[in-house]
C-alpha cells in the first residue's frame, strides 16, 4: 500500500544489496529500488542465512514508533521485532487470534502481556 501512495517506503533485508530475497519478490525489489529505499548492513554478495534475520529485525524496530503485529508463532522473528520494539520503549500492538491458532499464539501472549489490541 505504501509503494501505491509513495509513501517512501523503506526495506530491510538481510543479505547484500544484490541479491534479492526471496527470489519471488524480484518485482517488489525492482519497485523499492526504483522508488522508495532498500537497506542491508552486509555486504554486496552475502546470502541470506537465518542468523542475518534477527538481526535485521532489530533495525525494523528502530525505524519506527509502532510495531504492528498481524501473525506470529510463540517463537517467531515477529516475536524478536516485537521484543525490540519493546526494549526500545515502543508501542506494540497486536491482532487477537483464536487461541488455538498458532500463528496468532505471538499475538496473543503480547496482549496478555499488555500490548494494544488492533481491533480496527
Amino acid at each position: 500500500m505504501a509503494l501505491k501512495n509513495n509513501r517512501g517506503s523503506i526495506g530491510v533485508i538481510g543479505c547484500g544489496l544484490d541479491v534479492i530475497y526471496p527470489k519471488e519478490n524480484e518485482e517488489l525489489y525492482q519497485q523499492m529500488k526504483d522508488n522508495g529505499l532498500i537497506i542491508s548492513e552486509y555486504p554486496f554478495g552475502s546470502l541470506p542465512m537465518a542468523h542475518h534475520f534477527p538481526w535485521r529485525n532489530r533495525i525494523l524496530a528502530a525505524l519506527s514508533t509502532k510495531c504492528y503485529v498481524i501473525s506470529a508463532k510463540s517463537k517467531s522473528g515477529t516475536m524478536i521485532t516485537a521484543d525490540y520494539a519493546l526494549n526500545l520503549n515502543h508501542e506494540v500492538i497486536a491482532f487477537p487470534h483464536r487461541f488455538d491458532d498458532e500463528f496468532g499464539q505471538g499475538c496473543n501472549e503480547l496482549i496478555e502481556q499488555g500490548a494494544g489490541i488492533f481491533i480496527k
